[in-house]
This record gives structure tokens, sequence and C-alpha cells, in this order.
């Protein structure tokens, strides 16, 4: 392995924060500037963070993936150390940048286990990077992603490890989706001939770019999900939704603007694990409709028709995936999503009350509530 000269020297791998060896010949730098590769590697390897940067820059701008490998190194080193080290100082923050905005222009990929320790900080970086490992070798680090969700910490890159997760599904991923997965019925209940209507969050991230004096341009990456127009690279695409990424050199930082796990995207996730087979989606995620009311009987028998009727919907999915093999026998008997049923009555002569009722699976809510004129 190259021995790296000062990079990440001390206990946690500090950057060098005297005047390194000949900065005094290198303070005019400038976008002009023709950089070797000799000189890429030698700023990368000087531990001053804006030479560093400046030898990132100048790798990406040539095309000259010579310091890859130095690059790449000094961001397994960091990461090793990064478990005993809470903050980046602003200008380290801009090196690396730099380095990861190379690593990506080159194609090149970091280990999980970097990718790991770096998603805090960037985000978008290493969701871009994390694409580009094999099935095999990104699990662990998608699980560790999807599991943020629970906490709502990272909603944006628990979404994004769920669009990845579900293009190959490991054991047990689609129980757990199905398990937080809800359809809601809004059941109105009216006066004869009234009528009322019928049938049917985001994460983001930003990290700030600031502009610093005598340093190369610092680019950013903003995700963005179903891009209305452009043809900017794909990071993931899965269940009809696209999610792609730009790269750009404006103060602001970097960005990921994508929805975050809630009912309809679950069921995107639940589409993409079908093979995109619709037949066994036939239920909306939320959904209205009106009961003219005609009796308490009448009315039990509309309504419980309705439950049946989505419920069998909902059982529907989940014989789909336990026939193609993505639900153990024991998750096909005890996962469904949840089915939430909101009645309320809106009539204006309440002369009977809107009788209880209560559904025989228990994964099925009812909900009774009426207005007040």
């Amino acid at each position: 392995m190259r021995q790296i000269r000062s990079v990440l020297p001390g206990l946690a791998f500090a950057f060098c924060i005297s005047p390194c060896a000949g900065l005094a010949q290198t303070s005019d730098i400038a976008v002009q500037t023709q950089a070797s590769s000799g000189d890429i590697q030698s700023w990368l390897e000087s531990g001053d963070p804006r030479l560093m940067a400046w030898g990132a820059y100048f790798s990406a701008r040539n095309g000259d993936p010579s310091g890859d490998a130095t690059m790449v190194e000094i961001l397994d080193r960091w990461a090793e150390a990064g478990k005993k080290r809470e903050e980046l100082t602003g200008t380290e923050q801009d090196a690396f940048t730099a380095i990861l905005d190379a690593l990506i222009q080159h194609n090149r990929a970091l280990s999980p286990e970097t990718l790991a320790v770096l998603a805090e900080k960037f985000p978008a970086q290493t969701a871009i990077l994390a694409a580009r490992l094999s099935v095999d070798e990104s699990l662990p680090l998608l699980q560790s992603w999807y599991a943020l969700r629970k906490d709502d910490k990272s909603p944006a890159l628990a979404r994004i490890a769920a669009m990845m997760l579900s293009k190959a599904p490991p054991p047990g991923f689609a129980a757990i989706v199905l398990e937080e997965s809800k359809e809601t019925v809004e059941v109105s209940v009216v006066d004869p001939g009234a009528g009322f209507g019928g049938g049917i969050g985001g994460g983001l991230y930003t990290v700030d770019g600031p502009m610093r004096r005598g340093w190369p341009p610092i680019f950013q990456y903003n995700i963005v999900e179903n891009p209305q127009e452009g043809n900017d690279p794909l990071l993931i695409e899965a269940g009809g939704d696209r999610i792609t990424y730009r790269r750009t050199d404006k103060a602001g930082g970097s960005f990921i603007g994508v929805r975050s796990l809630n009912d309809e995207t679950r069921q995107h996730l639940l589409l993409e694990m079908l093979g995109g087979d619709r037949s066994a989606l036939q239920w909306q995620t939320q959904q209205q409709i009106s009961i003219e009311w005609q009796g308490p009987a009448n009315f039990l028998s509309e309504v419980l028709g309705i439950v049946d009727e989505e419920e069998s919907r909902l059982r529907d999915t989940v014989e789909a995936l336990y026939e193609d093999g993505l639900l153990s026998p024991e998750e096909a008997s005890k996962v469904r999503p949840a089915l939430l049923v909101n009645v309320v009555d809106y009539r204006s002569v309440k002369d009977s009350w809107i009788p209880a009722f209560e559904s025989r699976d228990p994964r099925t809510t009812v909900a009774l509530s009426f207005t007040i004129d």
C-alpha cells in the first residue's frame, strides 16, 4: 500500500495545521494552473486541506486517476478513526468534499465501512457511491441506513436504501415493508341524496459549502426525485420512482430532496418487489367513500362490504409476495398492511346513532366520529 506522507497525522489523523513544506510555492495555485500528475499526487499527500482540495480538483478536471488510490486511502484512514472523532473543521470538510467529487467523477467505489462513517457528513455523495457497490457488498450498509427510519433521523437516506434493497430484497425485508404499510379509508356518512366525493413528506439534507479565498471550486451534489426534465445520472429507480443526481459548483452545499418512507412510497417498494405487477396491488393508500344513510342495517351492510373488499385486496398482495418467495409461510400468515377505517357522521339530522362494529382481523382498525352543527 502506498505510504502517504503527512496525511492525517496525530492521534485522530488530524490535518496539518501549520504551514506545510512547499506551501509558499503553491500559494498562487489557480484554476488556470497546468497541474501534472506529480503535482496532484504531491498536493494530495501534503496534509494541508487546501492543497488536498486542489489536488482533488485537478484530478477530477483533468480526468487524471493517478491519485485515486491516495484519495481512497485518505478517506479510509479517517474512517478508521471516525468513531472517535465527532466533527470535521470547515477546511477539512471542503477537502473531503473535493476528494469525494473526484472519486465520483472517476467512477470509483469506497468500502461500505468507510461510507458508513462518511454518511452523516456527506449523505448525498455516500448515497451515490453506495449505488456502485455489488449487492453482497452493500447489504449491511443499506440495512443500517434503512434502520434509520425508526427514529426518523435520516429519512431521505433510509428511503434511498429501501429503494436499493427492493431491487434484490433480503430475507425479512418484504415482511417489514408490509407490516409498516397502511391503507386509510375515510367513510363519510351523509344525508340521502347528498353525495360526498370519492376515491384518492420528504426528507431533506443540506450541507453548507462555503466559498474560500485561494481554494478551488468545491463541487456539491443535489439529489432529486422524479425530475421533470434533464438527463442527470440515475442514482436509483424502483417502483416507478426515479432518483437522479446533479453536480454543481454553486454555493449552498449538497442536498437530498426525496420523499421519506410513507404509505405511498412503501407501496412503490412493494410494486418493485412484485416486478411491477400492479394486479396484486389493487388497494389505494388513501381513499374516500361516501355512504348515504338508509338506516343502521343498510349502513352495516355497506361498510362491512367495503372492509371485506379492502382486506381481500391486501391479502392478495401478501399472497403474491409469498408466491414469489419473498415471504416465509410464517410471515405470510402474520403480516399484512394495516387497514384504518375512519367513519365520520356528516348527517344534518342525526335521528339515530351509527352502529359501532369491529373487524375480525386485528390488523384492521375502525374509528367512529361525528360532526356537530
